[in-house]
């Protein structure tokens, strides 16, 4: 009896397996997320500065905000 062959190495038949069956359980693997989240970025999006700024003050690395005057 002939056997097919693979496209790929067998040693990742397994890995391949585990992550289809795995995919349907990772949050926001069906590519939708809650509106209350989308509606948020929207705002923070729509966020326009207009002016000149002479000196930037605060600086915060971890939420990427900063003050200036």
């Amino acid at each position: 009896m002939v056997r097919p062959r693979l496209s790929f190495p067998a040693p990742l038949l397994p890995l391949l397996l585990l992550l289809a069956a795995a995919a349907p359980a990772v949050p926001g693997a069906t590519g939708t997320c809650p509106e209350r989240a989308l509606e948020r970025r929207k705002e923070e999006a729509n966020v326009v500065l207009t002016g000149t700024v002479e000196e930037i003050l605060n600086v915060d690395p971890v939420q990427h905000t900063y003050s200036c005057k």
